[in-house]
């Protein structure tokens, strides 16, 4: 079996592809249509069975399985999810591989998980230091009105 680290160049390079023949809206699409058919089922049931906790139980599980550097905490009280991504492991693999340049925008595909989320009540934001060394951000995950 082919560990699924192999196919992360081929996703930048597909990225790269969707955007060179569609432009960046192409790429949006594409990566909205793997949000609708991909995650937007398993997440969601988590999120309905939990809220903001299956958030945090989501993620939790999604990473270690990745083998990524990170930190999740959940904060009940503020009805909040943070993830702390130190070394994202899919942004890393195409990093580590000095011949591929990363498609510019790679990290936004993860933005689309708030088309999941906002149907639920939540809101999803990514913080990117433009200043960051490595594939590291920090993802909000929160419940809309709260502070």
């Amino acid at each position: 079996m082919i560990p699924c680290v192999d196919f992360i160049p081929a996703f930048n390079a597909a990225f790269k592809f969707l955007d060179a023949h569609f432009g960046h809206e192409g790429v949006l699409k594409y990566w909205n249509y793997v949000t609708d058919t991909r995650v937007k089922d398993h997440l969601g049931a988590f999120i309905l069975d939990k809220g903001v906790t299956g958030c945090y139980e989501y993620w939790s599980t999604l990473l270690a399985a990745s083998e990524a550097s990170y930190k999740v905490s959940l904060d009940d009280e503020k009805g909040e999810c943070v993830i702390d991504m130190h070394s994202c492991p899919s942004l890393g693999e195409v990093q580590k591989n000095r011949h591929i340049k990363p498609y510019y925008d790679y990290c936004g595909h993860c933005a689309t998980h708030d088309r999941v989320l906002k149907p639920f009540g939540l809101s999803y934001t990514v913080y990117i230091d433009p200043n960051r060394e490595g594939a590291s951000c920090q993802i909000v995950i929160r419940k809309e009105g709260m502070k």
